[in-house]
This record gives structure tokens, sequence and C-alpha cells, in this order.
């Protein structure tokens, strides 16, 4: 591994991948005992059924073109990258290497190398680490990678600026990543299976508000295939409708209510037409009488004298 990819890495990374020249030998054990003695760094062939996946494996979509070319690389010239993992009391707990580790089965091998890494803490933060490595090393689609910036948010309690140092991204990065997740599940399935990019995922959460309108701009960026900054402007234009929308329906219930309270004071007044004016500085009760009858009655209940 060049100096180069070592600083690639989020901090702490070291204490997951050793860089010892010892890395490249592959040794055959046919003991625990051997296995025990021998330098973690160094990696060991291990019965890929003694092997128990991650469960913090974040990548879930193993693509079985992309899985099947593996198998054939690895017929034809083995597993070039040794598979990391801890030994348990039943087996060992698989690190890094699940994509590796499901093509050695179908290919029917019967052991993988695997660098076996020293436990430095309770199980927990063994798995917390190997999440954080599958983040740096393999290539998840961005919403795999979102749930697990999540996980380490969540389950294992980081803060964003902490997971931002662990896994070499800065925190702006991190969280619109994490964002991604708020979108409707269609949507997330378009990103896992590459129809749309984060790109489009985080030009659509200007609508996360509003349903029906983000999917309606899904459906178009999908049937005309928009790119990033066209889908922008589409989304722009419904998030501005939507803002008429606000506005007119603000209008219609002020004008509702002016309406009502008209209606209450005609009722009060035997029926005679009452409007109210309520735009700009003009605000005005306007009584609409017929006769002098009408009149008399409107002075009397406001209690009004005429001076003769």
């Amino acid at each position: 591994m060049s100096k180069n990819k070592k600083k690639a890495l989020g901090t702490g990374m070291e204490t997951l991948i050793r860089t010892t020249p010892e890395e490249t030998d592959v040794e055959k054990l046919e003991s625990d005992t051997e296995r025990e003695s021998l330098p973690s760094g160094k990696p060991l062939e291990i019965r890929v059924s003694d092997i128990k996946a991650n469960p913090d494996q974040p990548r879930k979509n193993f693509p079985a073109d992309e899985l099947s070319k593996l198998v054939h690389s690895i017929k034809d010239k083995g597993i070039l990258e040794p598979l990391i993992a801890f030994k348990t009391d039943t087996g060992y707990q698989l690190v890094a290497g699940h994509r590796r580790l499901m093509a050695a089965q179908q290919a029917g091998f019967e052991t993988v190398p695997v660098i076996i890494r020293d436990r430095k803490g309770e199980a927990t933060e063994d798995l917390e680490l190997g999440l954080i490595e599958n983040i740096i090393r393999q290539d998840l689609n961005p919403i795999e990678e979102a749930e697990a910036l999540e996980k380490l948010e969540n389950q294992y309690k980081k803060e964003t600026l902490s997971i931002a140092r662990l896994v070499g991204k800065d925190t702006t990065t991190v969280k619109n990543s994490i964002r991604l997740l708020k979108l409707p599940e269609p949507v997330k399935q378009d990103i896992r299976e590459g129809r749309l990019s984060s790109g489009h995922g985080k030009v659509l959460l200007s609508l996360d508000d509003r349903e029906d309108d983000l999917m309606a701009c899904r459906n178009i960026i999908l049937s005309k295939s928009l790119t990033v900054r066209q889908s922008t402007a589409l989304v722009k234009k419904y998030v501005n409708k939507g803002k008429r929308k606000s506005v007119n329906r603000d209008q219609e219930e002020k004008a509702a209510y002016f309406e009502s309270l008209a209606r209450s004071i005609s009722d009060a007044i035997n029926g005679l037409k009452v409007e109210i004016v309520y735009q700009g500085r003009k605000k005005q009760v306007i009584i609409n009488y017929i006769n002098n009858e009408n009149l008399e009655y409107l002075l009397k209940i406001f209690n009004v004298t005429v001076q003769s």
C-alpha cells in the first residue's frame, strides 16, 4: 500500500490495515494454535465456513454482473487483497472484504487469505471500526454510504465532526449525504441502482415537504434523462409554484374570513348588506341600507342621536 493511499484513509485507519512487507505472503496453517502464534499483520488462509459476515456491512446491493466478474477474476488470479477479520470464540468476524468473501464462496474456495486484526476493545468497538473501514475502502452507492454514516451517528453516537475526521470527508459532505435518507423510498432505490445520482437526490430534497411535487419532478427527470443542472431548474419552478400557491391560499383564507364576518354582522342588523374592505391601506366596513326605516334602525342600534 502506498503512502498516498494511506493518507487518504480516515484517522486511526492504521489500526485496521497493517502495511508490513509480510502482507503479500499467504501461509496455510492447520491449527488454531499455529494461527494465533503468528503476527496479526500477516495474511493467513482461513476456512470460508469459519468466517461470519460483518453485520454492519454497509453495501447491500451487489449487481450480479459485478459479482460474476469478481468470481472469474479470483478463479484466474486468486484473491489479491486479503480480507480483514478479528478472531471470536466461535471463528472469525469479518471486518472488510464482504464482496471478496461472497465471490470466494461462489467460486468454491475452501479458504481465503485473511489478515487477523487484534481486538482493541469490545466487539461493538471493533464492528464500529469495521464500518468505518468499509465506508473508506468500498465502492458504496450514495444511499449505502448515507446509511453507514447515519449508523455511526445514531448507533455509535458519533458527532458530525468526529465522523468527518474518521472517514476523511468534510462535515458538509457528511450532513448532505445523510440528508439523502429523507428522500422517498422509490427515489432512494433510483440512486442505489444508478438511475439518479446523489446530485439529483440533493436537488429533489428542496421538495422534501411536498412529496407529490417531488415525485412528479423525479418522473420528469427520469423520462427526459435530465442532468443535475436541468433538474435544478425544473425543481426551482416547482418550488416557486408552491410559493405562489401558498400566497394564493393565504389570500383565499383571508377572503373567506372577512366574508364570514360580514355575514355575521349582517345577521345582527336584520339582514342589511354588509361589506368589509381590507385591501392595502383602505380598511372599511360598509353597511348598505334601502330606506329611511333601515337608517333609523341603524341609528338606534349604534345609539346615535341626531341634533335638529
